[in-house]
């Protein structure tokens, strides 16, 4: 996301060549200033939370709504760079690369909807992430179509960017695939059904309840010590 911060704008030199001027910059008005920030923060977001969601929350239900909010984000990328290209004029490479954002945009809706209910169907992850990883490598296909361009125009820093942005979205979509195949994930909605049924639960009703949670992988092992020692000492 390093070339969201960056312009290249023609200038002249001594003679009527036009060459390119690499300028750091946080754009030219407010406007852009912010749709730059967005662009970054957007960028960045998805990595993130899934991120925090690993390393802080894993298998605990409070984190299970960063799986939808971590999947919506990514379906809304290509809709915020479509309205931001309205916005600021800029023309749009090709009818192709509009409808892949439209497909992207579609399969990661349904993916995010899908995991709001604990991802019952893989088979909407899977469809997202062949889009994304698709979407990756017909930017790599324009990346090694631009290389001569951009050597001749001395915009080196994109020859180092766009192959990096390529990596790391691939190993993100990959990352996703691989943890949502291999994980069971929870609802928020079906974890308050189950707390107000527990209420009516006898001492033996819930700890058979509680080690069912524990053999879905709903609850960690150190969890089900502890609520099943809670439960025991009622008794």
């Amino acid at each position: 996301s390093i070339d969201c911060f960056t312009y290249y704008t023609s200038g002249y030199t001594s003679g009527s060549d036009d060459m390119w001027k690499l300028e750091f910059t946080f754009g030219y008005n407010i406007l852009d200033t912010i749709l730059t920030f967005l662009d970054y923060i957007i960028a960045v977001a998805p990595v993130i939370v899934f991120a925090i969601y690993i390393f802080k929350f894993y298998k605990q239900f409070k984190a299970d709504i960063a799986m939808p909010i971590l999947l919506g984000i990514i379906a809304f990328n290509p809709i915020y760079y479509f309205i931001r290209n309205v916005i600021l004029g800029y023309s749009f490479y090709s009818f192709f690369d509009v409808m892949l954002d439209v497909v992207i945009a579609i399969s990661f809706v349904l993916a995010t909807i899908n995991s709001l209910k604990g991802f019952p169907k893989k088979i909407y992850i899977i469809i997202a992430v062949g889009c994304g990883v698709l979407s990756e490598f017909v930017s790599l296909i324009l990346f090694i179509s631009s290389i001569s361009r951009y050597i001749e125009d001395g915009l080196y820093l994109y020859l180092f960017t766009w192959p990096l942005t390529i990596i790391g979205s691939v190993a993100l979509y990959i990352a996703l695939l691989l943890f949502c195949l291999n994980n069971k994930m929870s609802t928020v909605a079906i974890k308050v059904k189950r707390e107000k049924s527990t209420e009516k639960m006898t001492p033996e009703q819930l700890l058979k309840y509680l080690k069912e949670q524990l053999d879905l992988d709903m609850i960690t092992e150190e969890e089900y010590q502890a609520q099943r020692a809670e439960i025991i000492s009622k008794l």
